[in-house]
């Protein structure tokens, strides 16, 4: 419960009426309540997955890239946010440029693609990854895309050169 007193005082300096006012809170705390749990569990889950969670804007451009980034390729998410995705000429194995930027030119909003790639790590080395992404509209009307990169799960299999 949210209460508000105002008092008013005579010229006298008496007590003349005081206003309250009350105001019941209890449905915006418990969705503040639910909100607090609802991130705390996303947290949890992007932090300590072994997936990289990222989000881009209309121009392909990252602009949200989650902290697990730095055990798959050794990038630190503040060396990739602003840059335009992880398909940029600089992280993307040359071989594997053109065939991702067919995917993704092909994709139709809302219908997920997913192929699989080399990305250049922090150190040079290229690492096989496979990537999810839909791309879509925000809740502004605003084109963007969300994806999830993981390590090849058949790193094992012979690889196209």
């Amino acid at each position: 419960m949210d209460v508000s007193v105002a008092i008013v005082w005579s010229g006298s300096g008496e007590l003349q009426y005081a206003i309250t006012s009350l105001h019941d809170v209890h449905n915006e705390v418990v969705a503040e309540e639910n909100l607090r749990t609802w991130l705390a569990r996303f947290q949890l889950l992007v932090e300590n997955s072994l997936d990289v969670v990222y989000q881009v804007d209309e121009q392909g451009r990252l602009t949200w890239v989650s902290p697990n980034i730095t055990a798959l390729l050794g990038w630190q998410p503040e060396d990739l946010v602003g840059r335009v995705g992880l398909g940029e000429l600089t992280y993307i194995h040359p071989d594997d440029a053109g065939p991702a930027e067919a995917v993704r030119h092909q994709a139709a909003p809302g219908t997920p693609i997913t192929l699989e790639l080399r990305l250049r790590t922090e150190h040079g080395e290229y690492r096989w990854v496979e990537a999810s992404a839909v791309f879509g509209v925000d809740e502004h009307g605003t084109p963007t895309g969300v994806g999830v990169l993981r390590a090849s799960r058949d790193a094992m299999r012979p690889r196209r050169r």
